[in-house]
């Protein structure tokens, strides 16, 4: 993998966080510390573009609270929550088009079906795409394979997944080459959206 593999927990709480702040059902202040805490390890340059606003977010935050910690009177405390409403007001509008960026680059709806047409098409182990039952069967792996696109896996290292998802999961015989196959047409979809900007950046 060429980037840092961001597990399944981690990235539902981002893309929930993302869409809380879009909401204004979270403050920004408050979206940045945690946005940092499930990000701060990863070294994809298209997540530390949209972090490095909610990183100032923390650092002006924490500034904040610096300055009056020692002397935390009355008006002080006043003063500070002025400040941080202020610094609130004045960077939603960015904080919004961060958190778009985010959830474009975690829950990126357009490769998500993709991955689910790839697996239902061309590797669709359990025989199982043709019948009106099978609709959905793989949808559970999309994620995980989706994830393993944005960093970047080889295609060995997704051939190796399809397979123990083959045996360890769902208890059919493996197919080395259909796997292969697949990875080569996953790997070949998400290179398309990297060179299409917009489909990953929202």
């Amino acid at each position: 993998m060429r980037y840092k593999f961001i597990d399944r927990a981690a990235r539902d709480i981002v893309v929930g966080t993302a869409i809380l702040l879009i909401q204004g059902r979270v403050r920004v202040v408050d979206a940045s510390s945690f946005l940092m805490m499930h990000l701060r390890e990863s070294d994809d340059p298209q997540v530390e573009d949209a972090l490095r606003f909610f990183v100032a977010v923390d650092s002006d935050m924490m500034d904040l609270s610096a300055e009056t910690l020692p002397y935390m009177t009355k008006s002080l405390a006043e003063e500070t929550i002025r400040r941080i409403d202020k610094l609130e007001m004045s960077c939603r509008e960015q904080a919004h088009q961060a958190a778009a960026k985010f959830i474009a680059i975690f829950d990126n709806e357009e490769l998500a079906k993709r991955v689910a047409r790839i697996l239902n098409e061309a590797w669709d182990p359990a025989g199982v795409s043709n019948l009106p039952s099978g609709r959905g069967f793989y949808d559970e792996y999309v994620s995980e394979i989706r994830e393993l696109l944005r960093v970047e896996a080889t295609e060995r290292e997704l051939v190796d997944h399809l397979l123990r998802i083959e045996d360890g999961t769902l208890k059919f015989p493996i197919d080395r080459p259909r796997a292969l196959n697949v990875a080569r047409l996953l790997i070949e979809s998400a290179a398309e959206f990297r060179l299409r900007p917009s489909a990953n950046l929202g």
